[in-house]
């Protein structure tokens, strides 16, 4: 999220954390040797450029979630039919809504997993939110970030933050 560790690719294999800085002889997180570092990839670059990021989340609570993205995020259907709804997120990115019943992958209930989403108005966003009933958390500091959350029906977390200090 806003921790500037989180934009690299290496990480602690015993505490899973993301690694700061190269050239550091032991994690500063758990002070472990880094001779067991996984993961880093800045000299070769990532496999793939994606052309489009489409998220989809499977929900038992299908219509309360689609209606919540829609008439609570105010997010626009992209696509629709019976058990699939695509939102727009921005020009290459979308979130989808699918009907578990309908679908081969099972409904998680909002575990493993966050929409995390930066925004440069967190507080207009958060008053927004308040505004139209989205229950979201209290302002709070998370990895040197402002940040606030709030859940869909189906319980999955969305977290809204804004960086306090740039990158």
């Amino acid at each position: 999220m806003g921790d500037p560790a989180c934009h690299l690719s290496s990480v602690c294999i015993s505490c899973g954390r993301f690694l700061e800085a190269a050239g550091v002889s032991a994690c500063p997180h758990c002070g472990e040797a880094l001779d067991h570092v996984q993961g880093d990839h800045r000299d070769t670059g990532p496999v793939f450029s994606p052309k489009r990021v489409n998220t989809i989340l499977y929900c038992e609570a299908f219509a309360p979630t689609v209606d919540f993205y829609h008439r609570q995020l105010g997010l626009r259907v992209t696509f629709s039919n019976e058990w699939f709804v695509e939102f727009a997120l921005g020009d290459s990115s979308s979130l989808s809504i699918a009907d578990a019943s309908w679908a081969t992958i099972a409904a998680a209930h909002g575990q493993g997993m966050t929409l995390s989403i930066e925004v440069s108005d967190l507080d207009g966003v958060r008053q927004r939110l308040v505004d139209v009933g989205a229950e979201p958390t209290a302002l709070t500091q998370r990895f040197g970030s402002d940040v606030f959350d709030v859940h869909d029906p189906e319980g999955h977390r969305i977290e809204f933050w804004s960086r306090l200090v740039p990158l």
